[in-house]
């Protein structure tokens, strides 16, 4: 029969109360993925008063865990980075790196260091973004 359905179609219309059809789209399979804007990536405002600017860096290889690493191996791959006020580990993929200016912090977004050793640097989105 052409009216009825088996519910997979991608649209349906739905009669409304004023009498006319309207289509409704369905929610698609992956429903729960996040919003990705191209281009875009956090940073901080450069008037925030905020004491500390939290970096997170990981490397890209998983094979490779950045938090187990020597800390004076560590220390090689950010030598000539400035302003770091401090340096801990997260856990055993990821390290965490502290500024004290959020200038410093944003330009270490695009460090040349972080292209050379392949590693993927961000800003937890919890100290940027309100909600």
């Amino acid at each position: 029969m052409q009216g009825e359905s088996d519910g997979d179609e991608e649209e349906r219309s739905v009669k409304s109360v004023s009498g006319k059809r309207r289509r409704v789209a369905t929610p698609s399979v992956d429903k729960y993925k996040p919003f990705i804007k191209n281009g875009y990536t956090r940073q901080y405002p450069d008037n925030s008063s905020n004491g500390d600017f939290v970096v997170y860096v990981e490397h890209i290889d998983k094979e490779l865990k950045l938090g187990n690493m020597n800390p004076l191996n560590l220390s090689k791959y950010f030598k000539n980075i400035k302003g770091v006020h401090e340096r801990a580990r997260i856990n055993s993929n990821k390290i965490k790196i502290t500024f004290k200016q959020a200038a410093l912090a944003n330009d270490f977004l695009q460090s040349r260091c972080l292209f050379e050793h392949i590693l993927r640097v961000y800003i937890p989105a919890s100290s940027v973004e309100r909600v």
